[in-house]
């Protein structure tokens, strides 16, 4: 046990209260200069008693989630353990406004309402200016009305300035489809099981496009600016998504959509048009090699996963932070020893 009181108040110094006499041993103590000190002094009597490591699933059938599982295992095991196995979850403060994460779910919906009804027509690069700019607006409409609630204080203000915005955003998606060479949209935020290692995942792929040439492009679509396709590089993939549909969609590229103040698509992969980049230039190694690396490093974290795995990386520890900070310890000395 460890006992403190204020050495002075107001100026006036104080003594411990008569109660602790009680217990004369922490009086006994001398008296840690800071927080921390205590803290540490604390800790410096802690007995293990013995190891107790987490035990591997048990089922992984009944591991819920999709790619999310991993890039947690990537960036905060012991997150992914609390989170994923443990079901606990941060609790979300309500936006007063729109949030980033509001703002996304916006820009997903609008772009498959866009696309289905450009796909009844002659798709994005061959439908009438016209009919493009109707659809626009009719998509941007549709979504605004579902996802923005007319009892929100702020609503009309935020349906305004969401419309104009989707009005821009979806009219640059469009131009850049247009800069590329003839695509099919074939599948828009379709559901996919993806099996790696011993988990069985669900996927939700934003866009798939096929060329003329018959090669098929993967797309996420990217609202936040901290996505970058080196984050693909390495042996523990900080952004597993792509990854993941790469080795188990049978794509030919991936590639991120960023959808901000521009429109960009950058990418890894076997096919020729601007912002991908092949896979020689970002691996030194062809596309079947590279992909064969990702399926090593999902894997690992696979494995990683089901064995039990519960480090915090002392170095990238945000995720362990927040709420779960309480049940990963990520602010304890003796963290690691757990």
């Amino acid at each position: 046990p460890v006992a403190s009181w204020a050495s002075q108040v107001a100026g006036t110094f104080q003594v411990p209260s008569p109660a602790l006499e009680s217990i004369p041993d922490l009086l006994e103590q001398p008296v840690a200069d800071t927080v921390q000190d205590t803290v540490q002094a604390s800790n410096a009597r802690i007995d293990i008693l013995e190891q107790d490591p987490v035990p591997p699933v048990f089922d992984p059938a009944a591991i819920r989630g999709g790619a999310r599982v991993l890039r947690l295992q990537s960036h905060c095991p012991a997150r992914a353990f609390f989170e994923i196995r443990l079901g606990a979850k941060q609790l979300r403060v309500p936006p007063f406004g729109i949030d980033a994460a509001w703002r996304g779910n916006i820009i997903h919906d609008a772009l498959e309402d866009l696309y289905r009804r450009l796909n009844a027509l002659n798709g994005s690069q061959q439908t009438a200016a016209t009919e493009i700019c109707a659809a626009i607006d009719a998509a941007a409409n549709k979504t605004i009305n579902k996802l923005i609630p007319p009892a929100h204080p702020l609503s009309e203000a935020l349906r305004n300035n969401e419309h104009k915005r989707l009005l821009r955003l979806l009219g640059d998606v469009i131009e850049n489809d247009q800069r590329r060479p003839p695509i099919i949209v074939t599948e828009l935020e379709a559901g996919h099981t993806a099996h790696i290692g011993a988990l069985q995942l669900n996927l939700r792929v934003d866009r798939i496009d096929k060329l003329e040439s018959g090669q098929k492009l993967i797309i996420d679509y990217k609202t936040g600016k901290a996505f970058s396709i080196d984050k693909w590089r390495g042996e523990r993939l900080a952004e597993p998504q792509l990854p993941l549909y790469a080795v188990t969609g049978d794509a030919d590229a991936i590639a991120l959509m960023k959808i901000g103040d521009k429109v960009t698509l950058s990418g890894v992969g076997d096919i020729d048009i601007s912002g991908m980049i092949t896979p020689e230039k970002f691996a030194g190694a062809n596309w079947s090699v590279v992909v064969e690396q990702w399926r090593t490093g999902l894997e690992l974290l696979v494995d990683e996963f089901i064995g039990g795995d519960l480090r915090i990386d002392a170095q990238n520890d945000a995720d362990a932070g927040g709420e779960f900070a309480m049940l990963t310890r990520v602010h304890s000395p003796c963290r690691g020893e757990s």
